[in-house]
Protein backbone atom coordinates (compact mmCIF):
# COMPACT_ATOMS: atom_id res chain seq x y z
CA UNK A 1 0.00 0.00 0.00
CA UNK A 2 1.36 3.41 -0.94
CA UNK A 3 1.93 6.11 1.66
CA UNK A 4 -0.85 8.37 0.43
CA UNK A 5 -3.32 5.46 0.46
CA UNK A 6 -2.29 4.52 4.01
CA UNK A 7 -2.75 8.13 5.16
CA UNK A 8 -6.24 8.29 3.62
CA UNK A 9 -7.20 5.06 5.39
CA UNK A 10 -6.03 6.41 8.78
CA UNK A 11 -7.99 9.66 8.32
CA UNK A 12 -11.11 7.75 7.40
CA UNK A 13 -10.83 5.60 10.54
CA UNK A 14 -10.46 8.73 12.69
CA UNK A 15 -13.64 10.22 11.27
CA UNK A 16 -15.60 6.98 11.75
CA UNK A 17 -14.51 6.56 15.36
CA UNK A 18 -15.26 10.18 16.30
CA UNK A 19 -11.66 10.94 17.26
CA UNK A 20 -10.28 14.34 16.51
CA UNK A 21 -8.00 17.09 17.59
CA UNK A 22 -8.44 19.24 20.67
CA UNK A 23 -11.59 21.32 21.01
CA UNK A 24 -10.88 24.88 19.91
CA UNK A 25 -11.88 27.66 22.27
CA UNK A 26 -13.51 30.78 20.79
CA UNK A 27 -11.28 33.78 20.29
CA UNK A 28 -12.77 35.59 23.27
CA UNK A 29 -12.52 32.62 25.66
CA UNK A 30 -11.25 33.48 29.13
CA UNK A 31 -10.43 30.57 31.45
CA UNK A 32 -12.66 30.71 34.56
CA UNK A 33 -11.20 31.51 37.95
CA UNK A 34 -10.75 28.25 39.88
CA UNK A 35 -13.98 27.43 41.70
CA UNK A 36 -16.01 29.99 39.72
CA UNK A 37 -18.93 29.04 37.51
CA UNK A 38 -17.73 29.90 33.99
CA UNK A 39 -19.80 32.25 31.83
CA UNK A 40 -19.99 30.85 28.30
CA UNK A 41 -21.77 31.77 25.12
CA UNK A 42 -24.20 28.93 25.81
CA UNK A 43 -24.44 28.57 29.61
CA UNK A 44 -25.52 25.44 31.38
CA UNK A 45 -29.24 25.42 32.14
CA UNK A 46 -30.20 27.11 35.40
CA UNK A 47 -33.70 27.44 36.77
CA UNK A 48 -34.82 30.87 35.60
CA UNK A 49 -36.67 33.27 37.86
CA UNK A 50 -38.99 34.58 35.15
CA UNK A 51 -40.30 33.35 31.82
CA UNK A 52 -37.99 33.91 28.88
CA UNK A 53 -38.74 37.45 27.73
CA UNK A 54 -39.83 38.33 24.25
CA UNK A 55 -37.08 39.51 21.90
CA UNK A 56 -35.73 42.93 22.83
CA UNK A 57 -36.96 45.64 20.45
CA UNK A 58 -34.43 46.91 17.93
CA UNK A 59 -33.59 50.57 18.23
CA UNK A 60 -34.14 53.05 15.45
CA UNK A 61 -30.87 54.99 15.20
CA UNK A 62 -30.85 58.64 16.11
CA UNK A 63 -31.11 60.90 13.11
CA UNK A 64 -28.50 63.27 14.49
CA UNK A 65 -26.14 61.66 17.01
CA UNK A 66 -24.75 64.00 19.64
CA UNK A 67 -21.21 64.74 18.42
CA UNK A 68 -19.51 65.57 21.70
CA UNK A 69 -20.13 62.39 23.69
CA UNK A 70 -17.08 60.39 24.71
CA UNK A 71 -16.49 56.74 23.89
CA UNK A 72 -16.21 54.56 26.92
CA UNK A 73 -15.22 50.94 26.55
CA UNK A 74 -14.00 49.79 29.95
CA UNK A 75 -10.46 48.37 29.82
CA UNK A 76 -10.02 44.65 30.27
CA UNK A 77 -9.61 44.04 34.00
CA UNK A 78 -6.08 43.43 35.19
CA UNK A 79 -7.23 41.87 38.45
CA UNK A 80 -9.13 38.61 38.43
CA UNK A 81 -12.10 38.68 40.83
CA UNK A 82 -12.21 36.40 43.82
CA UNK A 83 -13.91 33.11 43.19
CA UNK A 84 -17.49 32.22 43.98
CA UNK A 85 -18.01 28.95 45.88
CA UNK A 86 -18.84 26.12 43.52
CA UNK A 87 -21.55 24.65 45.72
CA UNK A 88 -24.21 26.88 44.17
CA UNK A 89 -27.47 26.23 46.03
CA UNK A 90 -30.74 25.48 44.27
CA UNK A 91 -33.14 28.38 44.04
CA UNK A 92 -36.63 28.97 42.76
CA UNK A 93 -38.85 31.88 41.96
CA UNK A 94 -40.70 32.93 45.11
CA UNK A 95 -44.39 32.18 45.53
CA UNK A 96 -46.82 34.81 44.23
CA UNK A 97 -46.70 37.94 46.39
CA UNK A 98 -49.13 38.11 49.26
CA UNK A 99 -51.34 41.17 49.68
CA UNK A 100 -49.56 44.09 51.38
CA UNK A 101 -49.40 43.60 55.11
CA UNK A 102 -51.59 45.78 57.27
CA UNK A 103 -49.57 45.35 60.47
CA UNK A 104 -46.74 47.69 59.45
CA UNK A 105 -45.22 49.57 62.37
CA UNK A 106 -42.52 51.47 60.42
CA UNK A 107 -41.35 51.95 56.84
CA UNK A 108 -37.97 52.99 55.42
CA UNK A 109 -37.98 54.01 51.75
CA UNK A 110 -34.51 53.44 50.31
CA UNK A 111 -33.64 54.97 46.94
CA UNK A 112 -30.89 53.72 44.62
CA UNK A 113 -29.35 55.26 41.50
CA UNK A 114 -26.80 53.77 39.15
CA UNK A 115 -23.47 54.76 37.66
CA UNK A 116 -22.35 58.35 38.08
CA UNK A 117 -19.47 58.37 35.59
CA UNK A 118 -18.82 61.86 34.21
CA UNK A 119 -16.79 61.82 31.02
CA UNK A 120 -15.16 64.98 29.73
CA UNK A 121 -18.27 66.03 27.82
CA UNK A 122 -20.28 65.80 31.07
CA UNK A 123 -18.00 67.88 33.27
CA UNK A 124 -17.21 70.37 30.50
CA UNK A 125 -20.96 70.97 30.22
CA UNK A 126 -20.90 71.85 33.94
CA UNK A 127 -18.08 74.37 33.60
CA UNK A 128 -18.86 77.90 34.76
CA UNK A 129 -16.72 80.91 35.52
CA UNK A 130 -14.39 79.88 38.32
CA UNK A 131 -15.43 76.26 38.59
CA UNK A 132 -18.21 73.77 37.85
CA UNK A 133 -21.92 73.47 38.59
CA UNK A 134 -23.69 70.14 38.11
CA UNK A 135 -27.03 71.44 39.36
CA UNK A 136 -28.62 71.58 35.88
CA UNK A 137 -27.68 67.95 35.27
CA UNK A 138 -29.85 66.78 38.18
CA UNK A 139 -32.50 69.49 38.56
CA UNK A 140 -35.18 67.80 36.42
CA UNK A 141 -35.04 64.37 38.04
CA UNK A 142 -34.45 65.34 41.67
CA UNK A 143 -38.06 66.26 42.60
CA UNK A 144 -39.28 62.85 41.41
CA UNK A 145 -36.90 60.89 43.63
CA UNK A 146 -38.81 60.72 46.90
CA UNK A 147 -37.21 58.54 49.55
CA UNK A 148 -35.90 58.54 53.10
CA UNK A 149 -32.35 57.52 52.24
CA UNK A 150 -30.58 57.64 48.86
CA UNK A 151 -27.64 55.49 47.74
CA UNK A 152 -25.56 56.22 44.61
CA UNK A 153 -22.78 54.43 42.74
CA UNK A 154 -19.95 56.99 42.47
CA UNK A 155 -17.74 55.45 39.80
CA UNK A 156 -15.02 58.09 39.72
CA UNK A 157 -12.42 59.50 42.10
CA UNK A 158 -13.03 63.10 43.17
CA UNK A 159 -9.57 64.05 44.33
CA UNK A 160 -9.61 67.81 43.83
CA UNK A 161 -6.94 67.57 41.15
CA UNK A 162 -7.36 68.30 37.45
CA UNK A 163 -10.44 66.60 35.99
CA UNK A 164 -9.77 63.61 33.77
CA UNK A 165 -11.79 61.24 31.63
CA UNK A 166 -11.54 57.71 30.27
CA UNK A 167 -9.63 55.54 30.96
CA UNK A 168 -8.56 57.05 34.31
CA UNK A 169 -11.32 59.29 35.60
CA UNK A 170 -11.25 62.18 38.04
CA UNK A 171 -14.23 64.47 38.55
CA UNK A 172 -14.47 68.02 39.89
CA UNK A 173 -15.44 68.16 43.59
CA UNK A 174 -18.50 70.23 42.69
CA UNK A 175 -20.04 66.96 41.53
CA UNK A 176 -20.28 65.97 45.20
CA UNK A 177 -22.02 69.25 46.03
CA UNK A 178 -24.76 68.55 43.49
CA UNK A 179 -25.11 64.93 44.59
CA UNK A 180 -25.60 66.04 48.20
CA UNK A 181 -27.57 69.27 47.75
CA UNK A 182 -29.64 68.60 44.61
CA UNK A 183 -30.16 64.83 44.65
CA UNK A 184 -29.95 64.36 48.42
CA UNK A 185 -27.51 61.43 48.29
CA UNK A 186 -26.88 59.95 51.76
CA UNK A 187 -24.44 57.16 50.90
CA UNK A 188 -22.14 56.37 47.99
CA UNK A 189 -20.65 53.03 47.09
CA UNK A 190 -17.15 53.39 45.66
CA UNK A 191 -16.28 49.71 45.08
CA UNK A 192 -15.88 49.55 41.30
CA UNK A 193 -13.38 49.08 38.49
CA UNK A 194 -12.41 52.77 38.55
CA UNK A 195 -11.71 52.93 42.29
CA UNK A 196 -7.95 53.28 41.80
CA UNK A 197 -7.94 55.43 38.67
CA UNK A 198 -6.00 58.07 40.64
CA UNK A 199 -4.09 55.61 42.81
CA UNK A 200 -4.10 55.29 46.58
CA UNK A 201 -3.37 59.00 46.94
CA UNK A 202 -6.50 59.68 44.89
CA UNK A 203 -8.52 57.55 47.28
CA UNK A 204 -7.18 59.49 50.26
CA UNK A 205 -7.98 62.79 48.57
CA UNK A 206 -11.49 61.59 47.65
CA UNK A 207 -12.05 60.56 51.27
CA UNK A 208 -11.10 64.07 52.36
CA UNK A 209 -13.40 65.73 49.80
CA UNK A 210 -16.34 63.65 50.95
CA UNK A 211 -15.62 63.99 54.66
CA UNK A 212 -15.43 67.77 54.30
CA UNK A 213 -18.97 67.63 52.93
CA UNK A 214 -20.26 65.19 55.55
CA UNK A 215 -20.91 62.49 52.92
CA UNK A 216 -20.87 58.80 53.84
CA UNK A 217 -19.15 56.23 51.63
CA UNK A 218 -18.05 52.62 51.57
CA UNK A 219 -16.32 50.24 49.15
CA UNK A 220 -12.96 52.02 48.78
CA UNK A 221 -10.83 53.79 51.34
CA UNK A 222 -7.66 55.78 51.76
CA UNK A 223 -6.92 54.34 55.19
CA UNK A 224 -7.21 50.96 56.88
CA UNK A 225 -9.15 52.55 59.72
CA UNK A 226 -11.92 53.60 57.33
CA UNK A 227 -11.87 50.19 55.65
CA UNK A 228 -12.68 48.49 58.95
CA UNK A 229 -15.85 50.46 59.66
CA UNK A 230 -19.32 48.94 59.60
CA UNK A 231 -22.03 50.98 57.94
CA UNK A 232 -25.48 50.81 59.55
CA UNK A 233 -28.01 53.54 58.81
CA UNK A 234 -31.05 54.01 61.04
CA UNK A 235 -33.89 55.03 58.73
CA UNK A 236 -37.23 55.74 60.39
CA UNK A 237 -36.14 53.55 63.28
CA UNK A 238 -35.13 50.55 61.12
CA UNK A 239 -31.44 49.63 61.17
CA UNK A 240 -30.21 48.97 57.61
CA UNK A 241 -26.75 47.46 57.12
CA UNK A 242 -24.78 48.05 53.91
CA UNK A 243 -21.72 46.35 52.48
CA UNK A 244 -20.02 46.81 49.10
CA UNK A 245 -17.86 44.74 46.76
CA UNK A 246 -16.51 44.84 43.21
CA UNK A 247 -16.06 41.77 41.04
CA UNK A 248 -13.78 43.61 38.58
CA UNK A 249 -10.92 46.09 38.86
CA UNK A 250 -8.89 47.85 36.17
CA UNK A 251 -6.01 48.69 38.50
CA UNK A 252 -5.10 46.35 41.34
CA UNK A 253 -4.70 47.37 44.96
CA UNK A 254 -1.09 48.07 45.93
CA UNK A 255 0.58 45.39 48.01
CA UNK A 256 0.92 47.84 50.90
CA UNK A 257 -2.84 48.48 50.99
CA UNK A 258 -4.83 45.34 50.08
CA UNK A 259 -7.70 46.73 52.16
CA UNK A 260 -8.20 49.86 50.01
CA UNK A 261 -10.98 48.34 47.83
CA UNK A 262 -13.65 45.85 48.91
CA UNK A 263 -13.14 43.15 46.30
CA UNK A 264 -15.77 40.48 45.71
CA UNK A 265 -15.03 37.55 47.98
CA UNK A 266 -17.94 35.42 49.13
CA UNK A 267 -16.43 34.44 52.46
CA UNK A 268 -15.40 38.01 53.26
CA UNK A 269 -18.92 39.19 52.43
CA UNK A 270 -20.41 36.47 54.65
CA UNK A 271 -18.20 37.64 57.51
CA UNK A 272 -19.04 41.31 56.98
CA UNK A 273 -22.76 40.56 56.86
CA UNK A 274 -22.45 38.58 60.11
CA UNK A 275 -20.68 41.54 61.71
CA UNK A 276 -23.44 43.87 60.58
CA UNK A 277 -26.08 41.53 62.01
CA UNK A 278 -24.24 41.26 65.32
CA UNK A 279 -24.00 45.06 65.45
CA UNK A 280 -27.79 45.39 65.23
CA UNK A 281 -28.61 45.55 61.51
CA UNK A 282 -32.15 44.32 60.90
CA UNK A 283 -31.93 44.23 57.10
CA UNK A 284 -28.72 43.93 55.06
CA UNK A 285 -28.12 45.16 51.49
CA UNK A 286 -25.07 44.31 49.38
CA UNK A 287 -24.00 46.86 46.76
CA UNK A 288 -22.13 44.83 44.13
CA UNK A 289 -20.20 45.90 41.03
CA UNK A 290 -20.47 42.78 38.87
CA UNK A 291 -21.49 41.18 35.59
CA UNK A 292 -20.51 41.86 31.99
CA UNK A 293 -20.90 45.23 30.33
CA UNK A 294 -23.77 45.81 27.90
CA UNK A 295 -25.35 42.34 28.25
CA UNK A 296 -28.05 40.81 30.43
CA UNK A 297 -27.25 38.85 33.62
CA UNK A 298 -25.28 35.65 33.32
CA UNK A 299 -25.91 32.41 35.17
CA UNK A 300 -22.78 33.24 37.15
CA UNK A 301 -24.49 36.31 38.59
CA UNK A 302 -27.62 34.35 39.42
CA UNK A 303 -25.57 31.69 41.19
CA UNK A 304 -23.58 34.35 43.05
CA UNK A 305 -26.83 35.91 44.26
CA UNK A 306 -28.30 32.55 45.27
CA UNK A 307 -25.18 31.64 47.25
CA UNK A 308 -25.14 34.96 49.09
CA UNK A 309 -28.81 34.70 50.01
CA UNK A 310 -28.49 31.06 51.11
CA UNK A 311 -25.26 31.37 53.07
CA UNK A 312 -25.17 34.90 54.51
CA UNK A 313 -27.34 37.43 56.31
CA UNK A 314 -27.70 39.48 53.10
CA UNK A 315 -31.34 40.18 52.24
CA UNK A 316 -31.05 42.21 49.03
CA UNK A 317 -28.49 42.95 46.33
CA UNK A 318 -28.25 46.11 44.23
CA UNK A 319 -25.91 45.85 41.25
CA UNK A 320 -23.89 48.10 38.96
CA UNK A 321 -21.26 47.91 36.17
CA UNK A 322 -23.02 46.67 33.00
CA UNK A 323 -24.01 50.30 32.12
CA UNK A 324 -27.43 49.08 31.00
CA UNK A 325 -30.64 48.28 32.86
CA UNK A 326 -31.07 44.67 33.91
CA UNK A 327 -34.06 42.91 35.56
CA UNK A 328 -35.24 43.13 39.14
CA UNK A 329 -36.03 39.67 40.50
CA UNK A 330 -36.62 37.66 43.63
CA UNK A 331 -35.41 34.16 44.41
CA UNK A 332 -36.27 31.74 47.19
CA UNK A 333 -33.51 29.73 48.84
CA UNK A 334 -32.92 27.79 52.01
CA UNK A 335 -31.23 30.45 54.13
CA UNK A 336 -29.30 30.20 57.40
CA UNK A 337 -32.53 30.38 59.39
CA UNK A 338 -34.97 28.66 57.05
CA UNK A 339 -36.68 29.56 53.76
CA UNK A 340 -35.63 33.00 52.59
CA UNK A 341 -36.63 35.29 49.72
CA UNK A 342 -33.90 37.59 48.42
CA UNK A 343 -34.40 40.59 46.15
CA UNK A 344 -31.81 41.34 43.48
CA UNK A 345 -31.56 44.44 41.30
CA UNK A 346 -29.05 43.12 38.79
CA UNK A 347 -28.02 46.48 37.30
CA UNK A 348 -29.30 50.03 37.66
CA UNK A 349 -27.64 51.18 34.43
CA UNK A 350 -26.16 54.65 33.93
CA UNK A 351 -27.52 57.59 35.89
CA UNK A 352 -25.09 60.22 34.53
CA UNK A 353 -22.40 59.39 31.97
CA UNK A 354 -21.12 60.46 28.56
CA UNK A 355 -20.99 57.11 26.83
CA UNK A 356 -22.00 56.97 23.19
CA UNK A 357 -20.56 53.85 21.58
CA UNK A 358 -23.25 51.39 22.73
CA UNK A 359 -26.40 53.11 21.50
CA UNK A 360 -29.35 54.29 23.54
CA UNK A 361 -29.17 51.76 26.37
CA UNK A 362 -26.10 53.41 27.93
CA UNK A 363 -28.02 56.69 28.10
CA UNK A 364 -30.53 55.24 30.52
CA UNK A 365 -30.88 53.84 34.02
CA UNK A 366 -33.27 53.23 36.87
CA UNK A 367 -34.15 54.98 40.08
CA UNK A 368 -35.23 52.09 42.31
CA UNK A 369 -37.06 52.46 45.60
CA UNK A 370 -37.10 49.57 48.04
CA UNK A 371 -39.44 49.93 51.00
CA UNK A 372 -38.24 48.05 54.07
CA UNK A 373 -40.96 47.40 56.67
CA UNK A 374 -41.03 46.51 60.34
CA UNK A 375 -44.15 44.69 61.43
CA UNK A 376 -45.98 44.62 64.71
CA UNK A 377 -44.42 41.29 65.61
CA UNK A 378 -40.94 42.87 65.37
CA UNK A 379 -39.87 41.17 62.14
CA UNK A 380 -38.49 43.18 59.20
CA UNK A 381 -39.08 42.46 55.52
CA UNK A 382 -39.35 43.84 52.01
CA UNK A 383 -42.42 45.84 51.11
CA UNK A 384 -42.92 47.62 47.79
CA UNK A 385 -40.29 47.36 45.03
CA UNK A 386 -40.65 50.27 42.61
CA UNK A 387 -38.70 51.63 39.66
CA UNK A 388 -38.57 54.79 37.55
CA UNK A 389 -36.75 54.65 34.19
CA UNK A 390 -34.43 57.61 33.61
CA UNK A 391 -32.72 59.02 30.52
CA UNK A 392 -29.62 61.15 29.96
CA UNK A 393 -30.88 63.83 27.60
CA UNK A 394 -28.00 65.42 25.69
CA UNK A 395 -28.77 68.38 23.44
CA UNK A 396 -25.99 70.66 22.26
CA UNK A 397 -28.51 73.27 21.14
CA UNK A 398 -28.74 74.42 24.77
CA UNK A 399 -26.28 76.12 27.09
CA UNK A 400 -26.74 73.21 29.52
CA UNK A 401 -26.59 70.17 27.21
CA UNK A 402 -26.94 67.51 29.91
CA UNK A 403 -29.96 66.70 32.03
CA UNK A 404 -31.28 63.50 33.61
CA UNK A 405 -35.03 63.09 33.11
CA UNK A 406 -37.80 60.66 34.01
CA UNK A 407 -38.81 58.79 30.86
CA UNK A 408 -42.54 58.64 31.74
CA UNK A 409 -42.65 62.35 32.61
CA UNK A 410 -40.64 63.41 29.55
CA UNK A 411 -43.00 61.48 27.27
CA UNK A 412 -46.07 62.93 28.96
CA UNK A 413 -44.64 66.45 28.70
CA UNK A 414 -43.81 65.88 25.04
CA UNK A 415 -47.36 64.74 24.32
CA UNK A 416 -48.66 67.87 26.07
CA UNK A 417 -46.19 70.18 24.33
CA UNK A 418 -44.81 71.15 27.74
CA UNK A 419 -41.10 70.39 27.20
CA UNK A 420 -39.35 72.46 24.54
CA UNK A 421 -36.30 70.18 24.56
CA UNK A 422 -38.25 67.11 23.52
CA UNK A 423 -38.70 66.07 19.90
CA UNK A 424 -40.00 63.06 17.99
CA UNK A 425 -36.62 61.29 17.84
CA UNK A 426 -36.02 61.58 21.58
CA UNK A 427 -39.57 60.45 22.28
CA UNK A 428 -39.10 57.38 20.07
CA UNK A 429 -35.83 56.46 21.77
CA UNK A 430 -37.30 56.86 25.26
CA UNK A 431 -40.46 54.94 24.40
CA UNK A 432 -38.41 52.07 22.95
CA UNK A 433 -36.31 51.88 26.11
CA UNK A 434 -39.39 51.89 28.32
CA UNK A 435 -40.96 49.11 26.26
CA UNK A 436 -37.77 47.10 26.71
CA UNK A 437 -37.81 47.63 30.48
CA UNK A 438 -41.41 46.48 30.72
CA UNK A 439 -40.30 43.17 29.18
CA UNK A 440 -37.31 42.92 31.54
CA UNK A 441 -39.52 43.44 34.59
CA UNK A 442 -42.09 40.79 33.65
CA UNK A 443 -42.52 38.19 36.36
CA UNK A 444 -40.55 40.20 38.91
CA UNK A 445 -41.63 42.15 41.99
CA UNK A 446 -41.04 45.67 40.62
CA UNK A 447 -43.82 48.04 39.67
CA UNK A 448 -43.55 51.45 38.06
CA UNK A 449 -43.12 54.25 40.54
CA UNK A 450 -46.14 56.51 40.30
CA UNK A 451 -45.98 60.27 40.53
Amino acid sequence: MKKHQLLALVLALLVLTGCGGPTMKPANYVPPTPGQTPATATPDPVLELTPTPEPIPTFTPESTPSPTLDPTPTPSPSVVPSSTPINNPPYTAPPPPAPPRTDVAARARLGFIGDILPHKSVYEAARISGGYDFTPHFASIAPLMVDDYLVANLEVPVSGGAPDTYPCFNSPPQLLDAMRDVLGVNLTTRANNHSLDQGLSGLKATDAQMQQRGMEFLGSYGSQELAGRLHIATVNGIKIGFLAATDVMNIGAPGSAPWCVDKYNAEAMRNRAAQLKAAGAEYIIALIHWGNEYVQPTNTQKNQAAWLFANTEINAIVGHHPHIVQPIAQMQVQGPNGPKVGTVVYSLGNFLAGQSTQGQRVKSGLYVRLTIERYNDGTVGMGAVEYLPTYIDVDNNYNQPYRVVSIPKALADHAAGADHRMNATKALNMRTLWDEYKVLMQGGPAVLLEG
